[in-house]
């Protein structure tokens, strides 16, 4: 009966570990998820895209200048 009640002791105290090792896993495991997630994410970006979406707005901002220092010019003409 003794050894009977050591092995539910030690049953029991294996379980209870085994409970709380779970639920310090869990936010590791939550972590490890969003993480897959996240790269899942970053893989799947289409870089060619990202790289032509780039040149036009710089190319955009190219014509802006190159309006916006027109305009200068033209308010400074008109000033004199």
């Amino acid at each position: 009966k003794q050894r009977v009640a050591a092995v539910e002791a030690i049953n029991t105290t294996q379980s209870a570990d085994i409970e709380q090792n779970e639920e310090l896993l869990e936010p590791v495991n939550s972590a490890l998820v969003n993480l897959q997630s996240r790269l899942s994410a970053i893989e799947g970006l289409d870089v060619q895209s990202a790289v032509s979406a780039l040149a036009i707005a710089q190319q955009d901002i190219i014509e802006l200048k190159s309006k916006v220092n027109a305009l200068e010019l033209t308010s400074f003409l008109i000033l004199e």
